[in-house]
């Protein structure tokens, strides 16, 4: 990976993907990012710019105030289906989700459930079971999580300017963290809450960086390449986190290295 100086608000860097992943998904202030590819590129850094301070009514920061209307004609045991599955999921009480805060947001839980299936390109009323499970069991139990956090980030900075939140998902290789947190960044655009993410990936050391590690550590095949702890740039990491944390002025924007 090669970090070159910025210029003018941007700089490149040459990224490697690996399995490995830990998202941060930055809510409220910068914008949204687009996933990364799997294959070593050269792209810019993005610039995330953070929001005008959202309302309550509009954006729907706070799950109980996103009253999303169901159809009127919307069948009956249908709903009931919908509700007892999400209420059989696993992560539901890991969540701090109740099935009577499910039962009461149920309309809510559906329209979400149906903008993901877009998003995934599932046709929600024929999705398969792992495409019903990936929606109702998997991500919108995190999505309302994070909702959650968001509330009580919103409610411990009461009467002042919040800063973003700032949120870290860790799990095995491969899990599907990084779909994850790029759905929940579409769905909080859709609903009006500014998102952006960054990849432990972002933040390997240079080619020099690793090659000087691994040759201090000849007895470590773990530091012999990169993907292991320890061979991250803790320091840019770090800054990146701080200068995401900092966006608490309209139009205030910080470059992210991707």
């Amino acid at each position: 990976m090669q970090l070159r100086q910025q210029q003018q608000g941007t700089c490149r860097r040459d990224i490697r993907r690996s399995h490995a992943r830990y998202q941060c998904a930055i809510a409220r202030g910068p914008a949204c990012l687009p996933q990364q590819p799997t294959t070593t590129v050269l792209r810019p850094v993005a610039r995330v710019q953070a929001a005008n301070p959202p309302t309550q009514a509009k954006n729907g920061i706070i799950a109980s105030s996103w009253k999303l209307s169901a159809t009127a004609d919307a069948n009956v045991s249908v709903q009931e289906s919908l509700l007892d599955y999400i209420c059989a999921g696993p992560l539901l009480a890991a969540a701090g989700i109740t099935v009577d805060q499910v039962k009461q947001e149920l309309p809510t839980w559906e329209k979400l459930g149906r903008q993901l299936a877009l998003q995934l390109g599932f046709n929600h009323d024929s999705m398969s079971g792992i495409e019903r499970l990936r929606v109702y069991q998997y991500y919108l139990p995190v999505f309302f999580w994070v909702q959650q956090q968001m509330q009580q980030h919103k409610a411990a900075h009461a009467g002042q300017q919040a800063p973003p939140l700032v949120l870290g998902i860790s799990a095995p290789q491969g899990c599907g963290k990084s779909t994850l947190v790029e759905q929940l960044e579409q769905l909080s655009t859709w609903l009006g809450v500014t998102a952006a993410s960054v990849s432990i990936d972002d933040f390997y050391l240079t080619n020099a960086g690793q090659t000087a590690l691994s040759a201090a550590n000849p007895g470590n095949r773990l530091l012999a390449l990169r993907g292991n702890a320890g061979t991250h740039d803790l320091e840019l990491g770090s800054q990146t986190l701080q200068q995401l944390k900092g966006l608490t002025q309209p139009g205030s924007t910080a470059a992210v290295p991707r």
